[in-house]
């Protein structure tokens, strides 16, 4: 514990003078990060400078921002930012009239979220289903909300394929060439399927059209568990990819990650054992979650960094998060072993706190990163949850719950 204790001090160090550079106001790869885990921070330490200074930096982004000079996405844009001062606001951190604040920008984003997934594109970090969670938070607030995802969910359901045994899924969108691949379906909780079966367990329990949300959601369940690979022949559970036509090209195995294979999809497999009361789906998912602690090695893993997108840090707090909901001591044990991958991740000199988030060298090599998904900001909060025990809700916003 010592050590995480001191990882966690080095990070926070690094993060006391770097407000005044924070310049990107995206959720998940920018630097709202950064403020995001000072907040975290916040509520363990009561250091109100921290809280002062992350009000402050928001502020700034409120005075400044003009919505149509950013992308509307979730990740990197609008609706991530917009995203974010709901869950601050609903944490009670920053006291701000969000429907007086948002209300124009949320007819923007409805737009660009019909336009999208009218394209086929429901890509939750790029796509409108990332959009589409920012109104299931605004839901809580405005009726308008909930209008918007009435027409989003029958648009989803319209873009559904439906199988013969009636379970559902959508073609995999290719977000970088804005292009939907009609016989590929992504297995990969960061562009794929199992988001959708987040985003409609959500939108069921917040009561949108709960009939058909009820509906998509067990059909999209059955269609993430009926495409389990052989575990006489592959390490993984689940694929990266199925596809239409298995003749011309095969599934194959996938790495041990949040953004794709077995510890994202059982994120969302269990949020829907948990909303239907369902022991049967409950036990499958801790099946594969025990079978998941048994890989180590970097062929069956393909761990080469700590970040939370596809490294230690994330492999470690979902283990460790199974374990609380299980009280499985492998999955204690397991965590235990990537919390200490996780510290021996840093070792670069030039890196923050030692870190670096891995990019081949054709896409310009190891870069250190202050975000949320590959950098610091992301690893600190593991780290904190660790240490502290304090309620991790920045899990929300990456659909682990």
């Amino acid at each position: 514990m010592k050590q995480l204790e001191k990882k966690l001090e080095d990070i926070v160090q690094i993060f006391k003078n770097k407000y005044t550079s924070v310049n990107q106001p995206n959720l998940i790869g920018g630097d709202l990060g950064i403020i995001l885990f000072n907040l975290h921070l916040y509520e363990y330490s009561h250091d109100n400078l921290l809280l002062d200074k992350a009000v402050g930096k928001i502020e700034q982004y409120l005075s400044q921002m003009i919505v149509e000079d950013y992308d509307p996405t979730y990740c990197n844009g609008v609706a991530g930012f917009t995203f974010f001062l709901e869950y601050i606001e609903q944490k009670g951190w920053m006291e701000i009239d969000t429907n007086e604040i948002l209300g124009e920008i949320d007819e923007y984003l409805y737009l660009q979220m019909m336009r999208m997934i009218k394209a086929g594109n429901y890509d939750f970090l790029h796509g409108a289903i990332g959009i589409g969670y920012y109104f299931i938070y605004r839901s809580r607030k405005t009726k308008i909300a909930r209008q918007y995802l009435e027409d989003f969910v029958i648009e989803l359901d319209n873009q559904a394929v439906i199988n013969n045994d009636l379970s559902m899924k959508w073609p995999f969108y290719d977000f970088t060439n804005n292009i939907s691949q009609k016989d590929e379906f992504n297995m990969g909780l960061a562009h794929g399927i199992p988001s959708i079966l987040s985003f409609l367990l959500k939108a069921y329990k917040e009561e949108i059209m709960p009939v058909k949300t009820r509906k998509m959601a067990l059909a999209t369940t059955q269609y993430i568990l009926k495409n389990q690979l052989d575990p006489s022949i592959y390490y993984s559970q689940f694929p990266d990819f199925t596809y239409g036509n298995e003749k011309s090209k095969k599934s194959k195995p996938s790495r041990l990650a949040w953004c794709y294979g077995d510890l994202g999809i059982c994120c969302s497999l269990w949020q829907s054992a948990l909303v239907f009361d369902d022991n049967i789906l409950k036990n499958i998912t801790i099946n594969i979650m025990v079978r998941a602690s048994q890989r180590r090695s970097f062929e069956e893993t393909r761990i080469n960094d700590a970040g939370l997108c596809h490294g230690s840090a994330m492999a470690a707090h979902i283990f460790q998060r199974f374990y609380d909901w299980t009280n499985e001591l492998t999955f204690k044990e397991t965590a235990d072993y990537w919390y200490d991958v996780t510290l021996k991740m840093a070792i670069f000199t030039d890196g923050y706190a030692g870190y670096k988030n891995f990019s081949p060298k054709e896409y310009g090599g190891e870069q250190p990163s202050y975000n949320f998904l590959q950098g610091i900001s992301g690893i600190g909060l593991v780290l904190l949850y660790r240490i502290s025990g304090l309620d991790p809700s920045w899990e929300e916003l990456l659909f682990i719950r």
